[in-house]
């Protein structure tokens, strides 16, 4: 993975050298091996590149890169494993490469199709391209929104980056956007295409943008379309998504360094442990965290994984909260838009962990999505069995049954909030309350909109066009790239995606068990008390933390005197959360505090 950013000027101002250093050397962290700077002869259009090697190390990779002439410059963040297939077909068109790296195959497939080389892009990407011949900029992000990609356009000049912060360099301040504001407090994170900024934005998952003579416009070019043989049996579902699983996995362990897994106890990250041990022909390095409050870490079934799949070699830390302490100011530092989900904490412990021992990790992201393995899935399980069951013997009823019956985005949304929308409305000074455009509201009418089977697959679909790309992913990323560590995601090969989402209702949920076909694909490979014990998720003891190591820090963070100034967050509100009874017996008010923690800490950095 790299760090790319770049200023297009549309006003006649050449762009500026020393800004485009400046915003490239915010991101050295995603790119400490090499970096790199093109600004076209008129000055007009600069790229700048950070770049982390993983593929061809020699010079040969080094970034801004262009085709033979000069004539097309790419700019270029992430992998693509389908590039020597891709660089064997355009060798035969005739197209001559002058490096062994997936970059260079982006430009000579964009020479040949245009936008259209997207659908040929097996991988996680970001990327921005130059083409001087037709006097355009092109840029796209991958079909998951696996990496970021930032942007700012005021009509007189484009500028973009993997981060927030170094457009933010090139733009200057910008407003806080409220709305923005209230999602997070609901959410835990700002969805795309919005940023906390005003008029910073984020390239979409699966979106690509063209910029040319002065006007900007963004078009999709993938969105998740189930994909399944309706006449397969549950043999040879099981035999289809096996191939395309250990496929993903062959495809994403091309690497010229060192490579390893997340291990975290669960079935997800154990199955990705157990195709690469099928695979790789030297000892597979695992990578566990936990935790010293007991209920709260997963190390039992990340070891007994770890002895059962053969060849694994398993490393295994255990956070405590005397150390979180350093550990949330350091991602403090480096997250330049609020985000809550506490997950990041032990991700980024243990992307630093691996990073002291390889340079790329397989982990196991998106398989509750695809498979519909969250709890929170539960209550939409039983409204689609309840369905199935007023529906067999009278058909022509469904629609009607189904209507009356289905998950409604409410009900969705409240399996998800921090802050209920009363709350939330009681957090703002009433001058500050934003108006009625939340990205929440705005999802209601896409989550009503969305064509599916079932009721399962409508929230599998949109989750994995929000929560997934927004939350999920931008947490791996974030705490990955701190630690100059690329994390791939196997089972988010858009092909696995389609399969999955593509499965019957019963290959997902079957007696009693979520994520069916996947648990019984893996039984043998993995240990039986791994498959099938109570999912966890990777929790956080905040709870227990806010009322022991962090507990001064947190009520004088929360009421210290800039933020009682600010006027922003009402400070009598925070008060009533930081009561002392309700600290200790409602967890959820955690997650409150949490979410203004990090709202706060944010506001400090880039915000006062």
């Amino acid at each position: 993975m790299c760090g790319i950013a770049g200023i297009a000027s549309f006003n006649g101002r050449p762009v500026s050298a020393d800004t485009l250093v400046s915003m490239r050397d915010l991101l050295t962290h995603r790119g400490p091996d090499d970096a790199g700077l093109y600004i076209t002869p008129d000055s007009r259009l600069g790229f700048a590149h950070r770049r982390l090697s993983i593929i061809d190390l020699s010079a040969a990779g080094h970034q801004p890169m262009s085709n033979e002439d000069e004539t097309v410059w790419i700019c270029f963040n992430g992998e693509i494993f389908n590039f020597p297939d891709l660089k064997a077909s355009l060798i035969k068109q005739g197209h001559a490469f002058r490096s062994n790296c997936d970059t260079e195959v982006i430009i000579h497939l964009y020479e040949e199709y245009g936008a259209d080389c997207l659908k040929r892009l097996n991988g996680q990407f970001a990327f921005v391209i130059w083409d001087q011949k037709r006097q355009l900029l092109f840029g796209a992000r991958d079909r998951l929104g696996i990496l970021p990609l930032y942007y700012c356009w005021d009509g007189k000049e484009f500028s973009f980056a993997s981060e927030l912060k170094s457009v933010l360099k090139a733009a200057g301040k910008a407003d806080l956007d409220m709305g923005a504001l209230a999602d997070f407090l609901v959410l835990q994170y700002v969805p795309a295409p919005k940023t906390i900024f005003r008029h910073i934005r984020k390239l979409e998952a699966g979106t690509f943008f063209i910029l040319k003579d002065n006007k900007f416009g963004i078009d999709r070019y993938w969105k998740p379309e189930p994909a399944y043989e309706s006449s397969m049996s549950e043999s040879q579902a099981m035999e289809q998504l096996d191939h395309l699983i250990s496929s993903s996995v062959k495809r994403q362990l091309i690497s010229d360094v060192p490579i390893g897994v997340f291990l975290s106890g669960g079935v997800d990250s154990s199955a990705i442990t157990s195709y690469m041990s099928g695979i790789m022909d030297m000892p597979v390095k695992a990578f566990s965290v936990g935790f010293e409050e007991k209920e709260y870490s997963e190390l039992e079934f990340a070891k007994m994984a770890a002895s059962f799949i053969p060849n694994v070699e398993h490393h295994q830390l255990v956070l405590k909260a005397d150390s979180a302490m350093s550990l949330v100011q350091e991602l403090f530092e480096t997250l330049d838009e609020p985000f809550a989900d506490q997950a990041i904490l032990p991700t980024y412990l243990m992307t630093k962990y691996a990073a002291e021992n390889v340079t790329v990790c397989l982990s196991g992201e998106g398989s509750d999505e695809i498979f519909g393995g969250y709890d929170r899935y539960l209550s939409t399980i039983k409204k689609v069995q309840t369905i199935g069951d007023l529906t067999r013997f009278t058909p022509d009823m469904k629609p009607f049954i189904s209507d009356s019956i289905r998950l409604h985005y409410d009900d969705y949304l409240a399996n998800l909030q921090s802050f209920s929308p009363k709350e939330y409305s009681a957090l703002f000074p009433y001058q500050l309350k934003p108006k009625d455009d939340f990205a929440t509201n705005q999802f209601r009418d896409f989550y009503n909109s969305m064509d599916a089977s079932d009721d399962l697959q409508r929230v599998q679909r949109f989750d994995i066009s929000t929560y997934l790309a927004d939350n999920l992913l931008f947490k791996v990323d974030r705490a990955s790239m701190l630690s100059s560590l690329e994390v791939r995601v196997p089972l988010l090969d858009y092909e696995v995606v389609n399969f999955c989402l593509g499965l019957p209702f019963h290959f997902r949920y079957r007696s009693h068990i979520q994520k069916y076909i996947l648990k019984k694909l893996m039984r043998g490979r993995i240990p039986n008390e791994v498959i099938y014990r109570k999912k966890m998720g990777f929790s956080v003891p905040v709870f227990l933390w806010f009322q022991g190591a962090f507990k001064n820090y947190l009520n004088d963070t929360l009421l210290s005197k800039k933020a009682r100034e600010r006027g922003i967050i009402r400070p009598a509100f925070v008060e009533t959360l930081l009561d002392p009874k309700r600290m200790t017996i409602d967890k959820h008010n955690s997650l409150k505090l949490w979410c203004l923690l990090v709202l706060e800490e944010w506001f400090k950095r880039y915000y006062d």
